[in-house]
């Protein structure tokens, strides 16, 4: 829906975005993130690849969270998230 991203780009940027395309949103939200000290991921919150397999278990319990996800969720859409969460910029 690029049309709904880039409005809402435009609200979190506070102003008018020309050329808007796949990546506008993402930086803007990266932006506002290193703005307030946000974690550039998952490693600067003391986790690391060795804890994977621990997180993916104990967010498979969590099926309350998990229902609201518009496909199934399986261990390794968990696992395949937190490695490519470990640093986000």
């Amino acid at each position: 829906m690029p049309e709904r991203h880039k409005e809402v780009a435009e609200l979190l940027s506070g102003g008018h975005i020309g050329d808007a395309d796949e990546n506008t949103l993402p930086e803007i939200l990266i932006s506002l993130m290193k703005d307030v000290g946000a974690p550039s991921g998952v490693r600067e919150l003391g986790y690391s690849e060795d804890d994977i397999d621990d997180l993916v278990d104990g967010a498979m319990k969590q099926q309350r969270l998990l229902v609201g996800s518009p496909k199934e969720v399986t261990e390794e859409d968990l696992a395949a998230i937190l490695r490519e969460s470990m640093e986000n910029w």
